[in-house]
C-alpha cells in the first residue's frame, strides 16, 4: 500500500513538473539557456531562472530567439542597418497593348523600431525603355512578430541612361528622366532576426520627360526643331524579395 501511494505521488510530481513552462533562450553565439523567463525588455535585459534555480541576466540584443516550449517566438532587432533586394513586375497599359515589365530594386538603409528608412535604386523596363530609379524609401511594419504586415512609400527620380536623340516622332517614348512615386502593402515573414521574405503589391506612378527632333519641309528645305514630351504612366506593382538585417 505504501509503495502504491509513493508511486502515485511520484507520478503526480512528474506530471506537475512536465506541466510547468520551460523557456528556451538561444543566443546569437549559439548558447542555449533553459528555465523560466521572469523579465524581458526589448533592447534591454532578459532575466531567466534556470532549471537549477540560478538567476541569469542576459542582454536582449544578444538573443536570437525565444521558445516557450510550444512555439518559437521570433525576436526582431530594434535597430541597425538593413539591405533589401526585390524582383517583380509592373503591369499597365501600353501604347498598343498591355505592358508587363520587369523590375529589380535594392534598398539600403537603417531600421529603428518598426521603421525602415533607406535609399533605393535598380533597373525597370517601361514601354521598352530601360530606366534606373533613384528614390527614398520609407517602410513601416505593424508588429514585431515573425510575420507582420507593412506599408512602404517610395518617392524619387528615374533616369534613362540609354536615351538617344532621334528624328522619328513615333519614338516619343524615348524618355530622358522623370519623377516617380509608389505605395505598396505587403507581408514580411522572418526566418530569423537577420533574414526575412517580403511580398508586396502596390501602385507606381511615373511622370516622364523626353524629346525628339522633328523635321518640317517648307517646299525648299528641311527645318529641324525639338519637340518636348511628357508621359504619365500608372502601373500595378508586384514584388518578391529578401530583407537582410
Amino acid at each position: 500500500m505504501k509503495v502504491s501511494i509513493s508511486l502515485f505521488i511520484l507520478l503526480l510530481c512528474n506530471a506537475y513538473c512536465n506541466a510547468q513552462q520551460t523557456d528556451v533562450v538561444t543566443l546569437k553565439d549559439g548558447s542555449i539557456f533553459k528555465g523560466i523567463i521572469s523579465e524581458y525588455v526589448p533592447d534591454g535585459k532578459l532575466i531567466m531562472v534556470l532549471s537549477d534555480g540560478r538567476s541569469k541576466e542576459l542582454n536582449s540584443s544578444d538573443v536570437q530567439s525565444l521558445d516557450d516550449g510550444s512555439s518559437k517566438v521570433f525576436v526582431s532587432k530594434e535597430k541597425g542597418f538593413y539591405h533589401g533586394s526585390t524582383i517583380g513586375f509592373l503591369l499597365g497599359n501600353g501604347a498598343y497593348q498591355n505592358d508587363v515589365n520587369f523590375q529589380y530594386n535594392m534598398v539600403n538603409g537603417y531600421k529603428w523600431n518598426n521603421f525602415y528608412v533607406g535609399l533605393g535604386t535598380g533597373i525597370e523596363t517601361t514601354r521598352q525603355q530601360l530606366l534606373t530609379p533613384f528614390y527614398g524609401d520609407l517602410m513601416y511594419q505593424f508588429s514585431k512578430g515573425k510575420t507582420s504586415p507593412f506599408v512602404s512609400v517610395q518617392v524619387g527620380r528615374t533616369v534613362n541612361f540609354a536615351h538617344e536623340e532621334t528624328v522619328q516622332n513615333y519614338y516619343a517614348d524615348n524618355f530622358k528622366s522623370g519623377n516617380m512615386a509608389g505605395l505598396s502593402f505587403g507581408i514580411k515573414n522572418s526566418f530569423n532576426s537577420n533574414l526575412a521574405l517580403i511580398v508586396s503589391a502596390g501602385y507606381r506612378y511615373y511622370d516622364l520627360e523626353g524629346d525628339y527632333d522633328n523635321q518640317w519641309w517648307n517646299g525648299q528645305e528641311w527645318f529641324t526643331y525639338p519637340v518636348e514630351t511628357n508621359t504619365y504612366l500608372h502601373r500595378f506593382n508586384l514584388k518578391l524579395g529578401l530583407l537582410f538585417n
